[in-house]
């Protein structure tokens, strides 16, 4: 018997998945990827790292498309289980919440206008959608804090540095450890962003200091309206 190639096995439950969500990806002829529309591209592999617990599973993942991603989103993330299946049903599920969900929908005309902001380019005022992942918490939070905290912290800087590209896109995670120490990363079109860091962080220190653990993560994409004010 074959052993299993379990890259091949975790881009069958992707595919089967994602045409779950009313999507319908095609293979890759040449390597380990789904294709959506014939231009938005997901290649997956599986980080073989012997130094990672037994229950633990990393998958890298890249996101691209020709006109608004040439340069790929690139993701690192994580899946837990007992066997092989179960961590490859778990890192799927992690992907679809945080990842896959603001980037799809950032490839349709619709958005949220309550979350619209604006930026200034050259006296120019430029209009952006916003396309963000659910709140994912962590920890045992008393008050479940509103789903768009995160970018309230964030947005004046954003319009500061946002590029004049088509979209930007902000992955953010943090994380107030037991002993206080807070952990975390604020990472804007792959590069780390510091300001961004240090006004989240400073966010996560006003938080319950009675609870043990607490840490959120969530992905956004920003998409530049065209049509405003042209």
């Amino acid at each position: 018997m074959q052993p299993i190639n379990y890259n091949v096995y975790l881009l069958e439950i992707l595919h089967k998945k994602i045409e779950g969500l009313g999507h319908q990806p095609a293979f890759h002829q040449q390597y380990y990827a789904l294709l959506l529309k014939n231009k938005l591209e997901i290649a997956t592999e599986i980080i073989d790292n012997p130094e990672n617990h037994k229950s633990i599973l990393q998958l890298k993942v890249v996101v691209t498309h020709p006109e608004y991603f040439p340069e790929g989103i690139f993701d690192c993330l994580v899946g837990l289980g007992d066997t092989m299946e179960d961590k490859i049903d778990s890192v799927i599920d992690n992907f679809l919440n945080a990842n896959f969900q603001p980037i799809i929908n950032s490839q349709q005309e619709f958005h949220n206008p309550k979350l619209d902001f604006t930026s200034n380019e050259n006296g120019k005022e430029i209009l952006w959608h916003v396309y963000p992942s659910h709140l994912l918490l962590q920890g045992n939070w008393q008050q479940e804090p509103s789903e768009n905290i995160l970018l309230d912290y964030l947005q004046s800087r954003l319009t500061a540095i946002l590029f004049p590209q088509k979209m930007n896109w902000l992955k953010i995670y943090i994380s107030r450890q037991p002993s206080g120490e807070i952990i975390g990363e604020c990472i804007l079109n792959n590069q780390p962003w510091e300001e961004g860091l240090e006004a989240i962080t400073e966010y996560a220190q006003s938080w319950d200091l009675n609870a043990k653990f607490l840490g959120m993560k969530q992905f956004i994409v920003f998409k530049r309206c065209d049509n405003h004010n042209l």
